[in-house]
């Protein structure tokens, strides 16, 4: 394992413990930073992963918007490396962000889809 893998993997520890803690700004920076370095080493796995924390931090702030770009690019990602379970785990969270918008159609199309796919993993 490079060392800039294990930083930016370390970051995202960090990162998501920040999250548990409500320390959203600290997580946001750590979630930065190691997305950075994810993208300099085209680690497209813990890019979607990022992304993905980064969209429920956004969430979490109320920030669906925000949220909702990053879950996106996650998702597309996940799917661009054909990572199911990463597939269906931001689904989940796009059917979060779309329901405390109140686009409640857009939820239930996500979870659809999200739980078609989970039933061929």
């Amino acid at each position: 394992i490079q060392e800039p893998e294990r930083i930016s993997a370390l970051l995202t520890n960090l990162g998501w413990a920040s999250s548990k803690l409500g320390e959203f700004a600290q997580a946001e920076g750590y979630l930065h930073e190691g997305l950075s370095l994810a993208r300099q080493i085209k680690h497209l796995e813990r890019i979607s992963d990022l992304l993905e924390m980064l969209g429920s931090v956004a969430g979490s702030r109320g920030d669906y918007a925000q949220s909702e770009a990053y879950l996106q690019e996650g998702l597309e990602l996940a799917r661009q490396v054909g990572d199911r379970e990463r597939i269906c785990s931001i689904l989940i969270n796009l059917g979060v962000t779309a329901g405390e918008q109140g686009h409640h159609t857009q939820e239930l199309a996500y979870y659809q889809e999200g739980l078609a796919l989970a039933r061929q993993i």
